[in-house]
């Protein structure tokens, strides 16, 4: 029966492992701008399509995620096998979007946004922005 907990134990860890490997690599390959709650990494293409000040409100809007602490709480409840919500990603975003703002950046934000938005939660944001803007 132990090599049981021990077999259950090792899986765990490898979950673990593999869990902990996306984070730290995973944004390397990404298209968008993302973190791994260490740094902020923004492809140079996406990056190109920027102006000074978009650029510098999308590494605020992903500070946001690095100061709230997004990543470790996603891996946290990845590695104990809790699923994914709509709701926690939406106010996840939002509390990033919300540090950048308070930095300055909300404006500039919403440049983004409207440019790139992908999903209506996206559009959602900008009008967000755009209100606390104004």
């Amino acid at each position: 029966m132990i090599w049981l907990a021990q077999f259950v134990a090792w899986l765990w860890l490898t979950w673990v492992f593999w869990n902990v490997l996306q984070m730290v690599f995973g944004p390397l390959l990404m298209d968008a701008p993302c973190t791994n709650g260490l740094w902020v990494h923004m492809p140079k293409a996406f990056r190109a399509r920027l102006t000074d000040e978009e650029a510098a409100a999308v590494v605020a809007h992903e500070r946001g995620h690095i100061v709230r602490l997004h990543v470790p709480r996603n891996l946290v409840m990845r590695c104990l096998f809790l699923p994914e919500s709509r709701e926690r990603y939406e106010r996840f975003e939002l509390e990033a979007d919300d540090y950048a703002a308070a930095h300055g950046h909300g404006l500039a934000l919403y440049h983004v946004l409207t440019r790139f938005a992908r999903t209506p939660f996206d559009q959602a944001r900008a009008r967000r922005l755009l209100a606390r803007s104004a």
